[in-house]
Parts: structure tokens; sequence; C-alpha cells
């Protein structure tokens, strides 16, 4: 809601968001992410990616682990706050790198596909009501199950 669909690059450094491709690509994020149906049916599909070639041969070996790990916190933050708001996320296991990559238009760099994740999946009929647990004012700071 409030966004216009299409492909968007998200810029760190300047908190910025910018739109690369505008349209529905709710097929095409499907077919990319294995032809997962949920995927499909998704507010947003995410592709974390990062320069591989440029982290892996300026600094050291654990730059492709410490990448992964960053990628994997950054996605489950995005999971908490989609919890939070009552909305579904799906870790996407596998997906197409190369044609990510071309889709991306990054198919002639060093850049990688590292992790994925759907946000926004609706919720199969076993899964409604799951969910935070509601509570009052007066229930703060009380542990609940």
């Amino acid at each position: 809601t409030g966004l216009e669909s299409g492909l968007w690059y998200y810029h760190p450094p300047a908190d910025a968001w910018s739109m690369l491709t505008d349209g529905d690509l709710r097929e095409r994020a499907e077919y990319l992410s294995l032809e997962q149906r949920k995927c499909g049916d998704a507010s947003a599909v995410c592709f974390i990616m990062a320069n591989l070639h440029t982290l892996m041969t300026t600094t050291g070996p654990d730059t492709y682990r410490l990448a992964h790990l960053e990628a994997g916190i950054a996605a489950q933050r995005v999971r908490l706050a989609a919890g939070s708001m009552d909305f579904d996320c799906h870790e996407i296991s596998g997906f197409y790198d190369d044609e990510v990559k071309a889709f991306c238009g990054l198919e002639q760099t060093g850049w990688e596909t590292i992790y994925a994740f759907a946000v926004g999946v609706p919720r199969s009929a076993e899964q409604q009501g799951i969910g935070f647990a509601e509570t009052d004012d007066d229930d703060r700071g009380v542990w609940h199950d």
C-alpha cells in the first residue's frame, strides 16, 4: 500500500529507495523463487545481495561468512517488524541465482544474491490467529506464554 509496483533498490548509506523497473512483477518474482506460489502472492519479495568479489579480494575469507550472517540478521529484523504488524514472512531456501542477477541488471558484476525472503505472505487457514499476543497496558513487564 502506498508504493508503486516494481523492482526497487534500497541504498543503505543514503537510506533511500529508488525504482529500477515499474510494473507488476509478481509472476517474475514467483519464477525467480523456484516457482513458489507464496512468493507470487506476497506483498514484496526481497533479494539481499552483496558484492562478494570486492569483499573477498579486499578483505579476508571471513567476509563471506559475515556477509551471509549480516543478511540473515537483516532479514530476521524485517520478519520481526512484519510480525508486529500481523504480516507473515517466508524465507526462500532456493532461487535461480543467475536469473536474479540478470533481472536486477547485475549479470556482469561481482554482486551475488545471498539471501531471499517474501514479506506479506498470505497465511494458511492453520496459521490464522497465530501471532503476537495482545497485552494491556497494565501487563507490561509480565511474561506471557
